[in-house]
């Protein structure tokens, strides 16, 4: 698959320290430099912010740098500094030499990019360095070599790229995954040569990854021994290549790596071959590609990877078309038999049904999915209209099953509804303790299931795992699930009511919109949820009341958006922002309750729009902004107390005007009807 790397830090708490605080000596400054590193005196501070679990700092800005050289503190108030942040270093254009401590275990998006006049970066001995995301080399102009530590298992997008002058880089043994365009344009790069491809690697081995080809006219290729990663697009269009030999060593072929290798015939594995992964489009368009053994080893297979390669030998099975080994020849199911097909019953030791598996197959009205599958590739089930049961025989297993990139069309449920257990409709669905992970799209469409426990052992729900289960009355969250993906339970329009335990720390966007016969949600007092995420119970048209927990610090956009029989929100102390449309069309809600220790600063555009019912809001202090069209429509409000009456100034466009505020009516008519599109600001 491809691989995109994204470095996010949630951060709580923001501190400063001196910019090059090395972790192995206190500053000794003489005539404003430091006699033992060198960093000047005046140097511009380095902010550092604490991690969401307080357990270590992230490096997040180091302001207008001027710092030639600068040594990163291993530790901070106490605790480790474990990453750089995205962009900390970004186009911090003096700096030549950076020594990063052994406690930074990631390095994020754009670090250090557009540093150009970076020479040099070290890295300890004992580093425990694993990541190196997008673009965080990109653009440093005036680096040579650069020594990779071992430990690291991923290289970012473009990690390396567009760096001129960079002729040398170790990669190091550990690596697991490079992402796209990671060392282009650099152009001064070397490589070490074997056989008819290009490497890089390290002392001890040259040869840990194979970028590309010495041509595109070699007709023959002998891999490394040592080699473990086939990097993306590398023999691609190499039309004269007709054979392959893979040697045990390596673990993954990139993306495309032979797409359009139309004179490939063999591709030949070592018995005691390692590959676990083999990406998107790998031998795409191989069109005189015959025989293909994939190792059992194989955890991760792309989509198209055998597309158009019409010359395919294949095994066959019930009404479907197989590629495997001597041992296991039913491995991945690779395409049904026919378009005509009418039900099929998939081997029982299929691993992967493979991306269109099923494409167009419109008369399939029942499939077999045995307990062995664990990933359905993209599309499998597309168009597969007359689709009417989906039949497993261990729940514990379909509850681990990858679809594949979310899409619609991958999970069978999407056109069956209906879910058979051992020949037996699933209705009173209860998750097998021995699952932790409900993955993504588990259940999405299944129409059967009217009730849900999800039992102790569970921590995670996945994205749409039972969205537009339009049957489902219950469910039973256990206390064990600290996250909700989104969309989880979109559109689960029988739904009445629903407890999120106080374990639950993040609920995504979207879970509950649409869950139209939803009159009760159960928050504690004790939860642990920050955030009120988008749309979160958007045109939940039954939802009468609400009582927010005092852990929650932002109601995010559209969250209470059509729920038009709200007719009271309770909001803690503890929320700072009231977002765009948070219960726009709310047209019930007359009773808004604000504590009276309210930290409350902002509310954004269209957050009380058309919201009828509403007679009274009081604006505490605290409250700053309230931006256009907060409270557009809000016929019926003829109160507004604001506990600061002055100061206010009413902003639009280039023009602005001061607020007179003499009494609670005023306030309501300026709100809703002078002022409505202007945005209102405290100075």
């Amino acid at each position: 698959m491809k691989k995109v790397f994204l470095v996010v830090f949630l951060l709580s708490t923001l501190f400063l320290i001196t910019s090059c605080g090395d972790t192995n000596h206190s500053h000794n400054f003489e005539n404003g430099v430091c006699t033992v590193c060198g960093v000047n005196e005046d140097s511009i501070e380095m902010s550092f912010a604490l991690n969401d679990d307080g357990t270590g700092y992230v490096l997040t800005d180091i302001g207008e740098c001027t710092d030639k050289k600068i040594f990163i503190p291993e530790s901070f108030k106490g605790l480790p500094v474990i990453a750089i942040g995205n962009s900390a270093f970004e186009k911090c254009t003096t700096v030549q030499r950076i020594t990063i401590p052994d406690s930074v275990v990631s390095i994020g998006v754009d670090a250090f990019s557009q540093c150009t006049a970076l020479k040099r970066v070290n890295f300890g001995e004992n580093s425990q360095l694993t990541a190196i995301a997008d673009s965080a080399f990109s653009e440093c102009t005036s680096i040579k070599t650069f020594e990779i530590p071992d430990g690291v298992t991923s290289i970012g997008s473009g990690a390396f790229s567009s760096c001129t002058s960079l002729t040398g880089i170790t990669i190091p043994d550990s690596i697991e995954c490079i992402g796209f365009d990671a060392f282009i344009n650099c152009t001064s790069l070397i490589y070490n040569l074997y056989g008819n491809a290009k490497y890089l690697g390290n002392k001890n081995n040259s040869f840990v990854v194979l970028t590309e080809s010495i041509s595109k006219n070699i007709n023959f290729c002998m891999i490394h021994e040592n080699t473990k990663i086939i990097y993306h697009y590398s023999f691609r269009n190499c039309e004269s290549l007709t054979s392959i030999s893979i040697p045990e060593s390596l673990t993954s072929i990139g993306y495309a790596a032979f797409r359009n290798c139309s004179s490939l015939t063999d591709v030949y594995f070592d018995r005691n071959s390692q590959l676990t992964n083999i990406d998107d489009e790998a031998f795409f368009n191989c069109i005189s590609l015959k025989n293909f053994t994939i190792p059992d080893t194989v955890t991760s297979i792309g989509h198209t990877v055998f597309s158009n390669c019409i010359s395919l030998n294949y095994a066959v099975y019930d009404e479907a078309l197989y590629i495997g080994s001597t041992e296991n020849p039913y491995f991945l199911l690779a395409k049904a038999r026919s378009t005509d097909i009418t039900s099929c019953h998939i081997h029982e030791k299929t691993r992967f049904i493979h991306s269109a598996a099923f494409v167009n197959c419109t008369e399939l009205t029942e499939v077999t999915i045995p307990s062995n599958v664990i990933k359905i590739g993209l599309a499998a089930f597309e168009r597969c209209i007359s689709l009417k049961a989906v039949n497993i025989s261990d729940v514990e297993a379909w509850c681990k099953i990858k679809f594949d990139r979310l899409s619609n069309t991958c999970n069978p449920l999407i056109y069956a509804g209906n879910l058979y257990l051992n020949g037996n409709l699933v209705t009173e669905l209860i998750i097998p303790q021995t699952v932790t992970t409900i993955k993504n799209s588990a259940f999405r469409n299944c129409t059967s299931i009217t009730s849900v426990t999800i039992p102790e052992s569970v921590t995670y729900i996945g994205n749409f795992a039972f969205q537009n289960c339009s049957s489902l009355t219950s469910v039973t969250i256990s206390g064990s699930v600290t996250s909700i993906g989104y969309s989880a339970f979109q559109n689960c329009s029988s739904l009445t009511s629903v407890t999120i335990p106080d374990s639950v720390k993040s609920i995504g966007n979207y879970s509950f919109e649409g869950c139209s016969s939803l009159e009760t949600v159960y928050l504690s007092e004790n939860s642990k949820l920050q955030s009120l995420e988008t749309r979160i119970f958007a045109k939940c048209t039954s939802l009468k009341s609400i009582i927010i927990p005092d852990s929650v610090i932002s109601i995010g956009n559209a969250a209470f958006y059509d729920c038009s029989s709200l007719e009271s929100v309770t909001i803690p102390d503890s929320v700072t922002s009231i977002e765009l449309s948070a219960f726009e069309d709310c047209s019930s809600l007359g009773s808004i309750k604000l504590g009276g220790d309210s930290h409350l600063n902002k509310i954004a555009s269209c957050a009380f729009l058309n919201c009828i019912s509403l007679t009274k809001i009081n604006i505490p202090e605290t409250v700053n902004t309230i931006e256009e069209k907060a409270f557009y429509g809000c016929s019926t409000l003829t109160s507004a107390v604001f506990e600061i009456t002055n100061g206010w100034v009413a902003i639009n466009g280039n023009n602005s005007e001061s607020l007179y505020l003499p009494n609670s009516l005023v306030a309501a008519n300026r709100l809703t009807s002078t002022f409505v599109n202007s945005e209102w600001r405290r100075e």
